[in-house]
């Protein structure tokens, strides 16, 4: 993956807007702003949509960098992650994240350099890896 190519990670950008619209709902619910609820709501759901469309890549089992590279990144989910820690809904499919976590797990983790002999690299997860390596 060239340095470059980070600049359109639209994965990671849809995930985090995802979050964040998660939390305006949530914010508009605490409220009772009815109008505000129905607005984000209606934004998240059609966000979701296009994400799902765009970046699952069902041959490879996860969710792909961008409309255009099928690299899988460790990192592009940190937006799921909010979602999970502040205890609003996922913003992912969840069969879908566990299946993208697995993948990811054996592309971008096992692989890497294992200093103590126990199977698992040492050094935590490769932020990106190419999936043209694993066909």
């Amino acid at each position: 993956m060239k340095s470059s190519e980070y600049k359109d990670n639209k994965l990671f950008n849809a995930i985090l807007w995802l979050g964040a619209l998660e939390a305006l709902e949530a914010i508009a619910e605490n409220r009772t702003d009815k109008a505000l609820i129905e607005e984000f709501t209606a934004e998240r759901k059609k966000a979701q949509a296009s994400t799902e469309a765009q970046f699952w890549n069902e041959e490879l089992g996860y969710y792909q960098y961008n409309a255009h590279n099928t690299d899988i990144m460790a990192d592009a989910t940190v937006g799921q992650r909010y979602v999970d820690v502040t205890g609003l809904p996922s913003v992912v499919n969840a069969d879908r994240l566990t299946s993208h976590y697995r993948q990811l797990f054996r592309r971008a983790v096992l692989p890497l350099r294992d200093f103590n002999g126990d199977g698992v690299d040492d050094m935590g997860a490769a932020n990106a890896q190419a999936a043209a390596a694993w066909r």
